[in-house]
């Protein structure tokens, strides 16, 4: 572990599941999960700095392009919960006490989207403030705090750019990455709520008779890999916001059939070799949606993450 520092960045990127199987409810509550999630090099950033100037020991703002206000800056904020458990944990292992910390919260990742923002920017939370204390908080104990935070939490601490997530999506196995993969991301304006998402899922799984394989995709092209995508939220997404089939119809309609929503939505996705040719298509999806007076939070391509896991502030 390098030494202590007064401030540093980490980079949280958004991700996107290419394929999401829902095996049942579990005892718990929670559901029994299989997916696929792919990083992205789309992402936030989670600035960390020590200000002893400050009167609270741990204080949050959102900025960037896509804050919103249904993203709070207290303890409701996974990035606020992380940094007080960091601390915790610094003091239990006997660490001098930090000063008071000052954490930005950069967003471009849009909140309620399916694409993991929150969760990423817990686990970039955790690494910012073990680079500042200087001290190692523990692998274990980073995934275990990050699996109580959230299911797509231990993803992100994990580095991989993809992996296979089992359980309720704590059990990371990374896979080879694909090559030459882009992915273009229509964001809607509308939500969607985790919770209710799955609270629509039956009870029991549907079986599904169609072969599904949850890696074999990754070597393929993007336009063979398309045909292998799949996810079983998207029905019960779309009880939850009806608008949903709104864009699923103006996908087909546009020739886009092989897009797929990621997480419980709203972002929908489509996978490409030439980011060019996802641009005219975006474009063209952009244009259909303001005809039909549907809002678009954000429209882009962007390829697989890069791996970069985090930069010092200047």
């Amino acid at each position: 572990m390098s030494a202590a520092r007064n401030s540093h960045t980490a980079l949280a990127p958004a991700k996107v599941n290419l394929t999401l199987e829902v095996l049942g409810r579990r005892p718990d509550g929670f559901h029994e999960l299989r997916t696929v999630l792919l990083a992205l090099d789309l992402c936030d950033r989670v600035h960390v700095r020590c200000d002893s100037r400050q009167e609270s020991p741990l204080q949050l703002c959102v900025t960037g392009p896509a804050a919103s206000e249904d993203i709070p800056t207290d303890e409701r904020n996974l990035v606020h919960r992380a940094a007080q458990l960091a601390l915790t944990r610094l003091a239990d292992m006997g660490t001098a006490p930090l000063p008071p910390l000052c954490i930005e919260l950069e967003k471009h990742v849009p909140s309620q989207a399916g694409l993991g923002g929150g969760s990423s920017d817990a686990a970039a939370t955790l690494r910012s403030v073990q680079a500042i204390a200087g001290r190692d908080l523990g692998r274990e104990w980073r995934q275990e705090t990050l699996a109580e935070l959230g299911s797509d939490c231990v993803f992100f601490d994990a580095g991989a750019v993809v992996a296979l997530c089992e359980g309720r999506g704590e059990r990371v196995r990374a896979l080879p990455a694909p090559h030459q993969w882009n992915v273009a991301l229509v964001v809607p304006e509308v939500t969607c709520s985790t919770a209710e998402v799955f609270g629509h899922v039956p009870s029991a799984p549907v079986p599904s008779s169609a072969a599904r394989s949850h890696t074999d995709l990754l070597a393929q092209d993007p336009a063979a890999a398309r045909d292998s995508l799949f996810n079983d939220l998207e029905s019960a997404a779309r009880e939850v916001e009806p608008l949903l089939g709104a864009w699923t119809d103006l996908l087909s309609e546009a020739g886009l059939d092989h897009y797929r929503l990621t997480g419980s939505g709203s972002s929908l996705f489509g996978l490409y070799a030439d980011p060019e040719e996802a641009q005219w298509d975006l474009a063209a999806v952009s244009h259909l949606a303001t005809e039909r007076g549907l809002g678009v939070r954000l429209a882009c391509c962007v390829p697989c993450w890069s791996g970069k896991d985090e930069a010092p502030s200047s």
